[in-house]
């Protein structure tokens, strides 16, 4: 209940902030990043669409078995989401609004804080290994909850140094950011091929 009141009140502050910013005298000075309508309107519509399905599948009949074991997982991951879209939706009004800040730099700080909220959430997912007769299934099940532990590290590791990446000088910020996401992945990869090898 705290998430989702959390959830209700990010988007009711990118909606006031977008309605201030219509109402004020502020106005969009840099048009590169696009139309006002576009930039005032478009994040905090997404947050309601995005949020929506969260509030759909909890109201699925079919999906209440799964909805109720991952309730906990799928609300920290769309708070996590919906924190981070807040967070850009506030910086692209400041910085439309001719005052000077990069929004690039966000780009770490976003990727990187999204990998460690979905690594710290994933261990959650376990998947039932005893409950399935299909032996298919059973070993996908397995592979599953044998991954998804191990392969959380490589992610932690990774958001916490990208996020990092924005102390560096700002012209190294996105390569280095490219050169952790790109040895992220590929760890996760070895990692994951690893432990499916030793089924």
């Amino acid at each position: 209940m705290i998430k989702k009141s959390l959830i209700v009140m990010l988007l009711l502050i990118a909606f006031g902030a977008s309605f201030y910013f219509i109402g004020s005298d502020m106005q969009v000075v840099d048009e590169r990043y696009g139309k006002e309508e576009v930039i005032v309107w478009v994040l905090p519509l997404t947050l309601v669409l995005m949020n929506g399905n969260l509030l759909l599948f909890s109201r699925q009949k079919a999906l209440q078995n799964y909805y109720a074991r991952y309730k906990d997982g799928l609300e920290s991951i769309f708070l996590s989401f919906t924190f981070l879209f807040f967070l850009f939706h506030i910086a692209l009004l400041y910085t439309v609004s001719g005052n000077s800040f990069n929004l690039l730099t966000l780009v770490p700080l976003i990727v990187g804080f999204s990998l460690v909220a979905t690594a710290n959430t994933l261990p959650r997912f376990k998947l039932p290994e005893q409950s399935s007769r299909n032996e298919k299934v059973h070993s996908i099940n397995q592979a599953w909850n044998k991954i998804i532990r191990p392969a959380s590290y490589p992610m932690i590791i990774g958001g916490i140094l990208m996020v990092a990446s924005i102390l560096l000088p700002e012209a190294m910020t996105l390569p280095v950011f490219f050169i952790l996401l790109a040895l992220t992945l590929i760890s996760i990869l070895i990692v994951s091929y690893k432990k499916v090898q030793s089924i």
